[in-house]
């Protein structure tokens, strides 16, 4: 059986609502899905600024401190 590390170090552990805003997020996110398509507008680890696509329900892996603007709707991330 392989090993992969401590759960916490590896995978998300929860899903919480996200809302756009200028201030930072309470905890940085580990991925974001979208249940409505539209654009997100995040800022990544890096401190760079990112316009992103999605489709209805997708997931996208990225580490995001920051979530400006969206025109998608339902937004969730993965802490």
């Amino acid at each position: 059986m392989a090993v992969f590390g401590p759960i916490s170090g590896d995978v998300p552990v929860d899903w919480v609502p996200i809302t756009p805003s200028a201030s930072p997020l309470a905890r940085p996110v580990r991925a974001i899905r979208a249940n409505g398509a539209g654009t997100v507008t995040v800022t990544t680890g890096a401190d760079a600024s990112r316009v992103m696509n999605f489709l209805a329900g997708e997931t996208r892996l990225i580490y995001a401190t920051y979530v400006t603007a969206a025109t998608a709707a339902g937004l969730e991330g993965a802490v």
